[in-house]
């Protein structure tokens, strides 16, 4: 169409163990022939950039996924929204994940990891996806009174929400090469809600933690992993 053409490579997207072996080959196929057409070719970290520039030689410029600053006074009732918004007391305390439902982002371990959570820390889940109905289940087997859905929220809403939590989690595991190198929104969301996190030590994890002390890494693949790791931040005052 003789018009510039921008590739942003969001993630890597056909390395996802979710996807067939048969798709994944193709999407792969029809990149590696048109990624030399792009006039501008961008992606979210470091680690994915490297992955292309492996690749095909090529690497791509890198535009992290930070939003604009929120508002100042954003957070003045956060800690009082969230609260009422899940039914919950004041003086309690909130370990949060926000973000789609999916089998494959080990929330199955965070839920039944809060079973152990001292008796004024409660999990809240914002989002929703196919996979809720199970997770819904899951609470109520191990830890009924400790965890509280609140479905979808507004993305414009979301950050007023999200100050009002002691603890953000981002509990995915490096299954495939996507999630290894991930860089999810909800990092800088809690970021700029500035809510400690707990996540994986997974590539960019390790370097947000070297490089700016704003999240913990651990071992989170199980509940005692999820909740050793959660408890080591609540612990710090």
């Amino acid at each position: 169409w003789n018009v510039p053409l921008v590739f942003d490579a969001h993630e890597i997207y056909y390395e996802q163990d979710t996807l067939s072996l048969l798709t994944r080959m193709r999407l792969k196929s029809e990149e590696k022939k048109y990624v030399r057409c792009t006039d501008l070719f961008i992606t979210v970290n470091d680690a994915i950039a490297d992955y292309y520039m492996d690749l095909y030689g090529k690497r791509p410029l890198v535009l992290m996924n930070c939003a604009d600053a929120p508002p100042q006074g954003f957070d003045v009732n956060s800690r009082e929204r969230l609260r009422n918004a899940a039914g919950l007391p004041q003086e309690c305390r909130i370990v949060l994940y926000q973000g789609w439902i999916s089998p494959e982002r080990n929330i199955d371990a965070l839920v039944e990891a809060s079973a152990d959570f001292p008796a004024d820390t409660f999990l809240v889940i914002i989002g929703y996806g196919a996979h809720e109905a199970k997770l819904k289940a899951l609470a109520s087997e191990y830890a009924p009174e400790k965890t509280r859905f609140l479905g979808r929220v507004e993305p414009s809403d979301i950050l007023e929400l999200t100050a009002g939590a002691d603890v953000g989690v981002i509990p995915y595991q490096p299954i495939d090469l996507n999630h290894k190198f991930c860089s999810p929104n909800k990092f800088f969301e809690y970021v700029l809600a500035s809510v400690p996190i707990v996540a994986e030590d997974l590539v960019f994890f390790r370097t947000m933690k070297e490089k700016y002390g704003v999240v913990e890494t651990g071992k989170l693949g199980t509940p005692e992993g999820m909740a050793r790791a959660v408890l080591s931040i609540l612990n710090d005052r």
